[in-house]
């Protein structure tokens, strides 16, 4: 890993964030907590989720694209996997006023954790090593911008 690694530590801590709340969604569903406790667990694990999949389609999949000339590469099985996710997320929204079904929750759970490998292992890694000066910090800051 390079010395400036900005990409892969944020983008590898935003995956760690994430992952707490999806293990505490799970854990209330599991601990039969109170539907509004579970919901608003949900809506966290959502809503950051959707962020850090914004920030990885606009901000650094474009840069590696461009960077690297490769467009029908990693990026787009990771912005199909994107869609993936989307769905599933959708369909437990649908599903949350009843009950939370733990093994979808389970089925998410193992995908995330397949997806965040890939880029952490090979796509964070390759941005960071390959872009430079003020394209990195314009990652920073385009990102910062963009927190919402």
């Amino acid at each position: 890993m390079p010395k400036d690694a900005f990409v892969s530590d944020y983008l590898t801590t935003d995956h760690r964030r994430l992952d707490i709340l999806f293990e505490g969604l799970v854990h209330a569903v599991q601990e039969d907590k109170s539907l509004e406790y579970q919901q608003s667990v949900f809506q966290l694990f959502k809503s950051g989720l959707l962020r850090h999949i914004h920030w990885e389609e606009n901000i650094l999949f474009p840069i590696f694209n461009e960077v690297t000339g490769i467009i029908n590469g990693p990026t787009q099985v990771m912005c199909t996997e994107h869609s993936q996710m989307r769905y599933m997320l959708e369909e437990i929204e649908k599903q949350q006023n009843d009950k939370f079904d733990v093994d979808y929750l389970m089925a998410l759970g193992h995908f995330l954790s397949s997806h965040n490998e890939k880029e952490e292992t090979v796509l964070y890694p390759a941005i960071d090593n390959m872009v430079q000066g003020n394209l990195k910090e314009s990652v920073a800051v385009n990102i910062s911008r963009d927190f919402k």
